[in-house]
């Protein structure tokens, strides 16, 4: 499952938990497909 469709289904504080770790890693293994890097650069 992608993280569009990780995103569309977050119905519960555990599944936001998993979503927001999904994004953590994707940041690690994907960073040339992020805009922003850190909170500091937001």
């Amino acid at each position: 499952m992608g993280l569009f469709d990780k995103c569309n289904n977050v119905d519960s504080k555990d599944e936001l938990i998993q979503f927001i770790k999904a994004l953590r890693i994707d940041l690690q293994v994907n960073p040339e497909e992020w805009e922003i890097l850190s909170l500091a650069a937001f």
